[in-house]
Protein backbone atom coordinates (compact mmCIF):
# COMPACT_ATOMS: atom_id res chain seq x y z
CA UNK A 1 0.00 0.00 0.00
CA UNK A 2 2.79 2.46 0.91
CA UNK A 3 4.65 1.59 -2.28
CA UNK A 4 1.56 2.35 -4.35
CA UNK A 5 1.14 5.71 -2.62
CA UNK A 6 4.84 6.49 -3.11
CA UNK A 7 4.55 5.82 -6.84
CA UNK A 8 1.35 7.86 -7.03
CA UNK A 9 2.93 10.84 -5.25
CA UNK A 10 5.97 10.70 -7.54
CA UNK A 11 3.69 10.62 -10.58
CA UNK A 12 1.31 13.29 -9.28
CA UNK A 13 3.24 15.73 -7.07
CA UNK A 14 0.17 17.96 -6.84
CA UNK A 15 -1.61 15.19 -4.92
CA UNK A 16 1.28 15.11 -2.44
CA UNK A 17 1.05 18.90 -2.01
CA UNK A 18 -2.71 18.79 -1.47
CA UNK A 19 -2.41 16.00 1.10
CA UNK A 20 0.28 17.89 3.02
CA UNK A 21 -1.79 21.10 2.93
CA UNK A 22 -4.97 19.35 4.08
CA UNK A 23 -3.22 17.65 7.01
CA UNK A 24 -1.45 20.82 8.16
CA UNK A 25 -4.61 22.94 7.72
CA UNK A 26 -6.64 20.49 9.76
CA UNK A 27 -4.02 20.51 12.52
CA UNK A 28 -3.99 24.32 12.46
CA UNK A 29 -7.78 24.50 12.71
CA UNK A 30 -7.80 22.07 15.63
CA UNK A 31 -5.12 24.11 17.37
CA UNK A 32 -6.91 27.46 16.85
CA UNK A 33 -10.38 26.14 17.69
CA UNK A 34 -9.14 24.47 20.89
CA UNK A 35 -7.07 27.48 21.97
CA UNK A 36 -10.03 29.32 23.47
CA UNK A 37 -9.68 32.41 21.28
CA UNK A 38 -13.05 34.06 20.67
CA UNK A 39 -13.02 37.01 18.27
CA UNK A 40 -16.02 38.54 16.53
CA UNK A 41 -14.29 37.80 13.24
CA UNK A 42 -12.20 34.64 13.48
CA UNK A 43 -10.78 35.30 10.00
CA UNK A 44 -8.33 37.61 11.73
CA UNK A 45 -6.75 34.41 13.04
CA UNK A 46 -7.60 32.02 10.18
CA UNK A 47 -6.20 34.09 7.29
CA UNK A 48 -2.62 34.38 8.62
CA UNK A 49 -2.80 30.77 9.80
CA UNK A 50 -3.73 29.48 6.36
CA UNK A 51 -1.05 31.63 4.70
CA UNK A 52 1.53 30.26 7.13
CA UNK A 53 0.28 26.71 6.59
CA UNK A 54 0.57 27.18 2.83
CA UNK A 55 4.15 28.45 3.05
CA UNK A 56 5.13 25.70 5.50
CA UNK A 57 3.45 23.00 3.39
CA UNK A 58 5.37 24.13 0.29
CA UNK A 59 8.62 23.93 2.27
CA UNK A 60 7.75 20.44 3.56
CA UNK A 61 6.83 19.36 0.03
CA UNK A 62 10.15 20.60 -1.32
CA UNK A 63 11.99 18.58 1.34
CA UNK A 64 9.93 15.45 0.68
CA UNK A 65 10.41 15.83 -3.08
CA UNK A 66 14.18 15.84 -2.68
CA UNK A 67 14.09 12.77 -0.42
CA UNK A 68 11.74 10.86 -2.74
CA UNK A 69 13.69 11.45 -5.94
CA UNK A 70 16.30 9.02 -7.16
CA UNK A 71 19.65 10.68 -7.76
CA UNK A 72 20.20 11.36 -11.43
CA UNK A 73 23.43 10.64 -13.19
CA UNK A 74 25.80 13.55 -13.22
CA UNK A 75 26.61 14.63 -16.79
CA UNK A 76 29.94 13.18 -17.77
CA UNK A 77 29.85 10.50 -15.08
CA UNK A 78 31.11 7.10 -16.22
CA UNK A 79 28.71 4.43 -15.05
CA UNK A 80 29.49 1.21 -16.91
CA UNK A 81 33.06 1.78 -18.00
CA UNK A 82 32.20 1.65 -21.69
CA UNK A 83 32.29 5.34 -22.45
CA UNK A 84 33.74 8.53 -21.09
CA UNK A 85 32.41 12.03 -20.95
CA UNK A 86 29.45 12.52 -23.29
CA UNK A 87 29.85 9.00 -24.65
CA UNK A 88 33.35 9.60 -26.00
CA UNK A 89 35.59 6.61 -25.20
CA UNK A 90 38.69 8.71 -25.92
CA UNK A 91 37.96 10.95 -22.98
CA UNK A 92 38.54 7.98 -20.61
CA UNK A 93 42.16 7.68 -21.64
CA UNK A 94 44.63 8.90 -19.09
CA UNK A 95 48.36 9.38 -19.16
CA UNK A 96 49.09 5.67 -19.24
CA UNK A 97 47.15 4.92 -22.46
Amino acid sequence: MIRIMNVMFKKFPAARRVLIYVILSYLGLVLVNNSGLQYDNMWLIYAPMFIGVYIFSRWVDSRLGVIGEAPDKVPGEVSDGSSGINGDPASRRGFSD
